[in-house]
């Protein structure tokens, strides 16, 4: 339910801060700019906590801790690959070097 949520939204919100990510009440509470970037930038190390307070918890019945490790993982890969392809398109068109190719290879 709403209320039994509240305590773990309270805190993943707080896991946010600690990386510099306030949600707020901008946007209704969506993460976007350089705050978005952030959570691309420590996904890992983000949802390693979240994932950790998520296990506090009583999971529904219907909630396996493998659909929550694969739930997570698979956020966590999306984020890494999203990040590292903004990173590519963002970078000025002469400081693009093979390194940075090779880097977005990766991705």
């Amino acid at each position: 339910t709403k209320a039994e949520g509240q305590p773990l939204r309270a805190k993943i919100d707080q896991i946010l801060k600690d990386f510099g990510i306030d949600r707020g009440a901008a946007f209704g509470g969506a993460i976007a700019g350089p705050a978005g970037r952030r959570l691309m930038e420590f996904a890992p190390s983000i949802l390693k906590r979240v994932k950790e307070e998520i296990f506090k918890y009583n999971l529904h019945p219907s909630v396996s801790a493998a659909n929550v490790e694969g739930s997570m993982d698979t956020h966590e890969q999306l984020l890494v690959v999203i990040d590292g392809l903004i990173s590519v398109i963002k970078t000025p068109r002469f400081q693009l070097t093979a390194e940075k190719l090779s880097e977005a290879k990766r991705y």
